[in-house]
């Protein structure tokens, strides 16, 4: 018998998994060099260590977008959800640092 609960927690992860699969794109880095994100608003001005991390892993995934490494193996290398990088993207993709490879 299927309960709502086993039911709710099918659906959401059926809808994960889509949703990785559209978002599964491989990104290039615009800028040489390493990116100056202060300027960008993307560097915390108070330290923190959740900020820190943040950074650190902001700066690790965008020195892995070489434009042929799609966002699974990204994640899975700096071992991560991918679906945890989905708002990093979109504040990077925003700020015109990474594109996405068609």
């Amino acid at each position: 018998m299927v309960t709502a609960e086993g039911l709710n927690g099918g659906y959401w992860a059926i809808r994960k998994a889509l949703e990785l699969i559209e978002k599964n794109k491989k990104f290039k880095v615009t800028v040489l060099g390493e990116p100056q994100l202060g300027k960008r608003g993307l560097y915390p001005s108070v330290s923190t260590k959740h900020m820190d991390k943040q950074v650190c892993l902001m700066t690790h995934f965008i020195s892995l977008c070489d434009g042929n490494t799609p966002l699974l193996n990204i994640a899975e290398r700096l071992n991560v959800p991918a679906w945890d990088l989905y708002n990093m993207i979109d504040n990077l993709l925003s700020h015109n640092l990474i594109i996405e490879i068609k």
